[in-house]
C-alpha cells in the first residue's frame, strides 16, 4: 500500500531557510506505540517523520538535518528513499535537550533562518507561510501553537498549545550553551528575553499537531483518510470515508464505518465489523464475525473469526485469536458502545 509516498506539491519553495528535525528525543516510552518511536509511527503508505520532512522540503529550500539519537540507520532507511533532498544526521547521545540538539544540528548549516520541528509532528500548515510570519514579526524566536478547543470552552480567552514547531534566527544559537543539557522553554527563552530579543507566538491555521498519545494519533489517521488524496494511487471509494485498493473482497453482510482504508487484496469476511479509523495493510484479512475497532495495522495482518480488536496498533508479527484478543493486552483500550453508525458495502 503506497498512497502516501511520492506525493509532491507543485509549489516554489522558500529559499535560504534551513530545517532541523528533532527526532532524537522522541523515544518509544509509551505502551501504545508498541515499541515504535513516535516519528516512525505508520500512516497510510508512509510514516510521521517521512510525511513531515516531505512537507518541509516541498516548502523550504535549504539544508536539512535530523537528530536521530542512536537511530540514524533506521531513520535513513525511512527517509532517504523518499526525500529527494540530502539529509544530514546528528546523534544526540548525552542527552542535550531540544535547544542543545538545535544548536548542534544547525551548526552545519549557514542560513540565517532556521525552521525547527519535533519528529512526531503532523504538519498541515505551510512551512513557508510559517517562516514568513516569523520574519514579518521580526521575532528572534517564534513558537507556533494550535488552538486548544477543550480549554477555550472554559472561558472567553483563546487558549493555545505549542505544536512542537519553531522558527528562529541563527543569532539565537549564541544563547545556547555548547555543552550540557539545554531546553528551549526553560533556558533559551528566558535568556533571549533577558537579552531584549523578541519571542513571539503564532497561531496555526490548520490541523497541525504533535502526536503524543493514542487519541492524537487516531485524529491524524482520520485526517489522512478524509483528505481525498488516495484516489490517484490505485484506491477507490465504495462508500463515503472508505478507501479500497485493488482486488479487495468484502463479504455481503460486512459492516464498515469509516474512515477506513483497505489495502490491496484485503479480504473482509461475512459478518465482520470495522469501525474507523481503521488501516489494513496489503493482503490483510478480517475473519467472519470479527471486530476491528480503531485498529491501525502497519502491514499485512490476519484477524481470526470471532476476534475482537480495539484501540490497537497491530504489527505484522502479532497473532491473535478469539480466545485471547490482542486488545486485551492494551491497558488503554476503551469500552465500545453497541450503538454506532455503519455502512454496508
Amino acid at each position: 500500500m503506497q498512497p502516501g509516498q511520492g506525493a509532491r506539491l507543485d509549489i516554489r519553495p522558500m529559499t535560504g531557510v534551513d530545517a532541523v528535525i528533532l527526532a532524537g528525543a522522541v523515544g518509544c516510552e509509551s505502551q501504545w506505540t508498541r515499541g515504535i518511536p513516535r516519528p516512525l509511527l505508520p500512516l497510510p503508505g508512509t510514516t510521521l517523520v517521512e510525511a513531515l520532512l516531505s512537507r518541509i522540503t516541498q516548502s523550504l529550500d535549504g539544508q536539512y538535518a535530523v537528530c536521530a539519537n542512536g537511530r540514524t540507520d533506521t531513520m535513513a532507511r525511512h527517509l532517504d528513499p523518499y526525500v529527494a533532498a540530502p539529509i544530514r544526521y546528528y546523534e544526540d547521545r548525552l542527552p542535550r535537550g531540544t535547544a542543545g540538539c538545535l544548536k548542534d544540528c544547525a551548526a552545519g548549516g549557514d542560513a540565517e533562518t532556521i525552521f525547527v520541528a519535533g519528529g512526531a509532528v503532523w504538519l498541515e500548515d505551510d512551512p513557508a507561510w510559517m517562516v514568513k510570519q516569523h520574519l514579518d514579526r521580526r521575532n528572534a524566536l517564534t513558537v507556533f501553537c494550535r488552538s486548544d478547543a477543550a480549554s477555550a470552552r472554559l472561558g472567553n480567552r483563546r487558549f493555545l498549545r505549542p505544536a512542537g514547531l519553531y522558527c528562529c534566527d541563527r543569532a539565537v544559537l549564541d544563547y545556547i550553551k555548547s555543552a550540557g543539557y539545554q531546553d528551549l522553554k526553560e533556558q533559551t527563552v528566558p535568556a533571549l528575553r533577558q537579552a531584549g530579543l523578541r519571542v513571539g507566538v503564532v497561531a496555526l491555521q490548520n490541523e497541525t499537531c504533535e502526536v503524543s498519545d493514542w487519541a492524537g494519533y487516531l485524529r491524524v489517521i482520520s485526517r489522512c483518510l478524509t483528505t481525498g488524496l488516495l484516489e490517484t494511487c490505485g484506491f477507490h471509494s465504495p462508500a463515503p470515508g472508505i478507501w479500497a485498493g485493488e482486488g479487495v473482497q468484502i463479504g455481503k453482510n460486512a459492516r464498515i464505518a469509516g474512515p477506513a482504508i483497505l489495502g490491496h487484496r484485503c479480504r473482509i469476511a461475512d459478518g465482520a465489523v470495522l469501525i474507523g479509523p481503521v488501516v489494513l495493510g496489503d493482503d490483510s484479512s478480517v475473519g467472519r464475525d470479527a471486530w476491528a475497532i480503531r485498529m491501525i495495522a502497519s502491514g499485512a495482518v490476519h484477524v481470526p473469526s470471532g476476534a475482537r480488536i480495539k484501540d490497537q496498533l497491530v504489527l505484522p508479527s502479532d497473532s491473535c485469536g478469539a480466545d485471547e484478543p490482542l486488545a486485551g493486552r492494551h491497558r488503554g483500550a476503551q469500552t465500545v458502545s453497541d450503538a454506532f453508525g455503519s455502512v454496508t458495502v
